[in-house]
């Protein structure tokens, strides 16, 4: 599978994410989740950055801090309708990354398994839809890998039933919630987390905090949109610009690279064709007369003088980049 893509800077993009990940599990630094944060997302790829945020916040943060959601929310709508470039983004990112994370097994499998529960003489059952017993059943018996398994098709995906039995069973008073205008594209990782908030911490009151994020923190991580167009100026352009490792511990998640015979001939060699799959690098290209060649998997610059303009402003030659600077992105896994 030919899927790999190189950011800014040349790093993987699945490695770039999970590099962030890591380091917002291991709360490594706050500076190290901005260098990744601003390497993704002026590549071209913010939608990317908040699909990250609510993976991490669902699984990891919703039980206990239930309020930060409708903040998440706001600033992803800021984000999107007012144009307000990254700095939503990195409110986000800082406001979750202080915050302690707990496993609470907000994911779904592949493969999920079903049991059977036997329909036992609930008079209540009858409330509800015929065909929504088993579901309903096992929401009432707490069975998380039923609930899985229902919600991973779609005709569960139905927030009306949630909360017909939390009102009904418990007395609880829900306010209404329409899946579609939620931003988050993955909806039964919302009714998931929303299930096991009812049952398990339906009384937690975490007050919001929020720290305070330094202006100049913008500038010395590199962060601002005048960058999106950068010029290289010399071959010792990636190595200032270089700052951080990809983790090592990555190598348990299926990247890209593991595609190809050898990952580090294709950054060495054919380094511009997978950049070219990046934002960034299609609009650094889009004024230039050129031909994608996937056989080769080159850029065919069909003007000799525009090659090199080009290669003047952005030839990386990450081939001669020093051995640190290239194990930033090449590091064995």
């Amino acid at each position: 599978m030919d899927n790999a893509i190189l950011t800014r800077y040349l790093y993987f993009l699945d490695e770039a994410k999970y590099s962030l990940l890591h380091s917002l599990l291991k709360k490594t630094s706050f500076d190290e989740v901005l260098y990744w944060v601003g390497e993704i997302y002026h590549s071209g790829f913010g939608d990317d950055l908040w699909e990250i945020l609510w993976e991490y916040y669902y699984r990891y943060l919703s039980i206990k801090f239930k309020k930060y959601e409708k903040i998440l929310i706001k600033e992803y709508n800021l984000w999107l309708k007012e144009m307000l470039g990254i700095e939503p983004i990195i409110k986000c990112f800082n406001m979750i990354y202080y915050l302690k994370n707990i496993d609470y097994e907000i994911y779904f499998r592949e493969k999920e398994k079903l049991k059977k529960i036997y329909l036992p003489k609930f008079s209540w059952l009858n409330l509800f839809d015929k065909k929504y017993h088993q579901f309903i059943l096992s929401i009432h018996y707490k069975n998380y890998q039923n609930i899985r398994w229902y919600l991973q098709r779609e005709k569960y995906i139905n927030f009306e039933v949630i909360k017909q039995y939390f009102e009904l069973m418990l007395n609880y008073k829900l306010k209404p919630l329409d899946l579609k205008l939620h931003p988050y594209k993955n909806k039964k990782v919302i009714l998931l987390s929303l299930i096991r908030y009812l049952f398990d911490n339906n009384n937690n009151n975490s007050k919001i905090k929020i720290k305070r994020i330094p202006k100049e923190i913008y500038e010395n991580l590199d962060l601002q949109n005048k960058t999106i167009r950068e010029k290289s100026e010399d071959y010792k352009f990636l190595g200032r610009k270089r700052k951080y490792y990809i983790h090592d511990d990555i190598g348990k998640y299926p990247l890209a690279r593991n595609n190809y015979k050898n990952y580090k001939e294709l950054y060495w060699y054919n380094w511009l064709y997978y950049a070219y799959r990046s934002p960034i690098w299609h609009w650094r290209m889009e004024d230039y007369d050129i031909e994608i060649d996937d056989k080769n998997r080159e850029i065919i610059f069909k003007n000799d003088d525009e090659y090199e303009e080009f290669t003047e402003k952005y030839d990386y030659e990450p081939d001669e980049q020093t051995q640190e600077t290239q194990d930033k992105s090449l590091l064995i896994l």
